[in-house]
Formats: C-alpha cells, sequence, structure tokens
C-alpha cells in the first residue's frame, strides 16, 4: 500500500503518486463526487508534503492555511515570470483612460465588475480582452460592460488561440494604463500576459480570491474583513483596501414572473439551503449543516446538485448523521439568473460552505435580498467573505466566531422567529446601504482618479 513520503501515512488505494500535486487532485475528485471517506487522509498529506506544486485555485478548495495557498500561488507565478519578457514601456494616453480588462473562465461575476467599473467619473474606455469563453458567457460580459459604458467605449478582444506575446503586444499597443485581471489561478486565465506588464498598472479584483503569488499584479482590491490588518504582511502584493467589501454588488436582479413561479413552491418547515456546487461542499461545512438540522427537526435541507448518485452519497452522509433521509432535497441548476435569485426568497437562512471556501456571489445575492447567511471565517480569504459582507452592511453579527457559536446561533434564528423577522428587517434595511456601497466606493475611485495622471507602476524588484 503507498504511504506518504513525508508521515507515513497510509494512502488511499490507487494513489499511485505521491506529490502534493497528484494527492491533491485525488482530493477534489473525491471533492466532486461528495465522495469523503479518504478525503481527510488525503488533505493531511497534501499539507504535510508543502503545497507548492498545487494548482492556485485549487489550493483555496482544500483545507489548507492562507500561507500555503500563497506558497502554492508564488510556485505558479515565479513560473510564468521566468518565460515572460517585460515589454518597454509604452505611455499610456493622459487625455482619455484606457482600462484593460481581462476575463479568462466564465463565472458569475460579470455584472459585479460592470458595477466596479462604473463607479469612475471620469470617461473612459474599456478593452475587454476574453479568452476560453463559451460565446454566451462574452455575451453576458458584454451586457454588462455595455449597460455601464456606451458600446462606442467598449471594445472585445477575444484571445483564444493568440498567444501571450502577441496578445500583450496588441494591449499594449492599445495605449491602455490600468490593466484589471479577473481570473487569478484560475482555468482559462492567461497570467503569461499579465505578466509581460502591457499597460504600467496591473491591479486584480473579484476575480480570484488571494494572492497572485507576487510580482503578476501591482495591486490587490481587498478589504478589511477578506485580508486583516496582521495578515497583510503576508501578501507579497500592495493592497487597495476599499472602505467596506470589495465585493461590489448591482441592484438586485428579481423578475415578476420568476418570483412568482418560487412563491408558488413555498413551504411551511424551515428551510436551510446552499447553492454551492458539489466542489465546494466539505465534511467539516456538511457536519455543521447537520448539526443545525439535528437542533432543528423541522428544518429541510436544499442544495443545488444534478448528479443523482451525488445525491444518493449525500443522503447516505445525512443518514451516517443520525437524519431522516427525506429531509434532504436538491434543486437542478437553473441558468436564468433571475429564475436562480428568486430561489432565495424559499430559504430561512442561507448555509455558507465555511470554513473552507466559503459563498462569494452567493453571499452578495443573498445580502442585497435580505435573506440571513452566518458564517465562519477561518484564516483564509476565500472564507471570509461572507464575514466581510455582513460588516459592510452593518450586521457583524453574521460571522460566528466558533463552530458551537455558529450552530447555536443557526438554531436560535430558526427557533425564535421574532428573531428572524428582526434580523431580516436589519439585512433589507442593509441591503438598501449595500447598494449605498457602490456611492461610497466612487469616493474611493474620485481620489484615486486625481493622481491618475501621476500615476506609476511600482518600482522594479
Amino acid at each position: 500500500m503507498p504511504a506518504c513520503t513525508a508521515c507515513a501515512t497510509p494512502l488511499p488505494p490507487g494513489s499511485s503518486s505521491h506529490t502534493a500535486f497528484a494527492l491533491a487532485e485525488a482530493a477534489l475528485t473525491l471533492r466532486a463526487a461528495a465522495s469523503w471517506r479518504d478525503l481527510e487522509i488525503l488533505e493531511a498529506c497534501v499539507a504535510c508534503l508543502g503545497a507548492p506544486a498545487l494548482a492556485g485555485f485549487h489550493s483555496m478548495l482544500l483545507r489548507i492555511r492562507q500561507s500555503a495557498m500563497v506558497a502554492a500561488a508564488s510556485f505558479h507565478a515565479a513560473s510564468i515570470r521566468a518565460t515572460a519578457p517585460t515589454l518597454p514601456r509604452l505611455s499610456p494616453n493622459r487625455s482619455l483612460l484606457r482600462v484593460a480588462v481581462l476575463r479568462g473562465s466564465a463565472n458569475a461575476n460579470e455584472e459585479r465588475l460592470a458595477a466596479l467599473l462604473s463607479l469612475s467619473p471620469r470617461a473612459f474606455e474599456a478593452a475587454l480582452l476574453t479568452t476560453q469563453l463559451e460565446p454566451h458567457a462574452a455575451v453576458r460580459i458584454r451586457r454588462a460592460l455595455t449597460t455601464q459604458l456606451a458600446p462606442a467605449r467598449l471594445e472585445h478582444v477575444a484571445l483564444a488561440g493568440v498567444a501571450d506575446d502577441d496578445a500583450a503586444r496588441s494591449l499594449a499597443a492599445r495605449g491602455c494604463a490600468i490593466l484589471v485581471d479577473g481570473s487569478g489561478h484560475t482555468a482559462g486565465h492567461r497570467l503569461g500576459v499579465v505578466a509581460r506588464r502591457p499597460c504600467a498598472v496591473r491591479t486584480a479584483a473579484l476575480g480570484f480570491a488571494g494572492s497572485y503569488g507576487g510580482g503578476l499584479v501591482d495591486y490587490l482590491t481587498a478589504d478589511r474583513a477578506v485580508v486583516p490588518p496582521a495578515a497583510a504582511a503576508a501578501i507579497p502584493e500592495r493592497l487597495s483596501v476599499l472602505p467596506h467589501s470589495y465585493q461590489v454588488a448591482p441592484l438586485p436582479l428579481e423578475r415578476a414572473a420568476a418570483a412568482a413561479a418560487v412563491a408558488a413552491e413555498r413551504h411551511h418547515r424551515p428551510q436551510l439551503g446552499s447553492f454551492a456546487r458539489v466542489l465546494r461542499l466539505h465534511p467539516s461545512n456538511f457536519a455543521l449543516w447537520c448539526a443545525v438540522l439535528r437542533r432543528t427537526p423541522a428544518a429541510e435541507l436544499r442544495l443545488l446538485v444534478d448528479d443523482v448518485p451525488t445525491r444518493a452519497r449525500l443522503r447516505d452522509e445525512l443518514a451516517a448523521a443520525g437524519i431522516a433521509r427525506r429531509r434532504l432535497h436538491f434543486w437542478r441548476y437553473e441558468p436564468d439568473k433571475a429564475a436562480h435569485i428568486a430561489r432565495h426568497r424559499l430559504l430561512s437562512l442561507l448555509l455558507d460552505t465555511t470554513p473552507t471556501f466559503g459563498a462569494h456571489t452567493t453571499a452578495a445575492d443573498a445580502a442585497l435580498h435580505a435573506v440571513p447567511m452566518l458564517t465562519l471565517p477561518a484564516d483564509a480569504w476565500a472564507s471570509r467573505v461572507g464575514a466581510s459582507l455582513g460588516a459592510a452592511v452593518g450586521v457583524p453579527q453574521l460571522a460566528a466566531h466558533s463552530a458551537r457559536a455558529l450552530v447555536a446561533a443557526q438554531g436560535a434564528l430558526l427557533d425564535a422567529r421574532g428573531s428572524s423577522r428582526a434580523l431580516t428587517r436589519a439585512l433589507r434595511a442593509a441591503a438598501w446601504r449595500q447598494r449605498a456601497l457602490g456611492r461610497r466606493s466612487e469616493e474611493l475611485w474620485r481620489a484615486s482618479r486625481r493622481t491618475m495622471g501621476r500615476i506609476e507602476p511600482p518600482p522594479p524588484p
């Protein structure tokens, strides 16, 4: 039987390679199928072997510390920089600010990115560069940006099949002053373009909840909740710290027809739910959900799972925790965003996937629609977004300080309808405050714009 080369722990059958990367891939395969029997062993061995060879995004999904995630990102950043020559600097266009937005794989943040860009009080042009995007995703991003920018000010450049060197030179020739990367170390990224420094300033926003590893972007957009002051020293990039939450959110998206369809599906029992994909589920957060279900026998659990065998395994996990299988129900993936958002109205409580990779876009949607989501932040940025949003909307009590406190607070919220209504009213008021976050962030943009004419990249290391 193979064993971990660092701690000699026997590995599950089929673990032919003992590298951290191979073991992490095996762990994530188990996560994607909700097959958790050997997961704890694999994650422990990944941690003791060291994480530098992990894929940057995969490091966020495993139960390892923030320092290991930064090490993984730094490992990949160094290899990307080693093959990326820096382009000659070109003077950016001073009369009209040009911003390049680089997107890789499709995700749910296009409206938020458009909302962030729309906060600039000065007119600017945007070059939207997309790679490995499905056609409908590229259309969604373009539509989201054109709601904020006149179509004449938006140029869409498809980088699929274009070499990094050619893509960077093409971008530099456009005279863009700022490059906003929205992908980080995710599938379909083009960090080889970013590493060539085609723009004077490179920043990251919304797409990757963590460090790029240093030397790839000059600034990370963050806030004091996701990166507390004590943790900032471990981040190699400079931080552009927003005064509230870095998760800029657009106005609620909910059509009357979608809301009516959901209203017809209302249930009398308390409904707990998560919209996280299966890969984000973990025995640690599932155990917390089971504890809430045991504490509140009338409650039901709803998860977003399409695969039938995976549904069966999750029901088995519930039964192993002493909870009836019939209390677990499933939603299918809903491609219509408005219909998906309307499902929030069914929930008494949204469940976060902390203490590993927590809710991000879903947490913002919940805050905007006054759906309570209590969270348990750990040390990693990806686990702290729910706490960030709670603090930003003025309801910091949504973040618990221990697993026991989290379960107790969730149970009390479900038991006491008066408390639930009071929290919903607070969140409803907070939702309106969050819509004002754009105005607060706009102040930051204005302060930045006063010096934009003089902004220069950090000196080379």
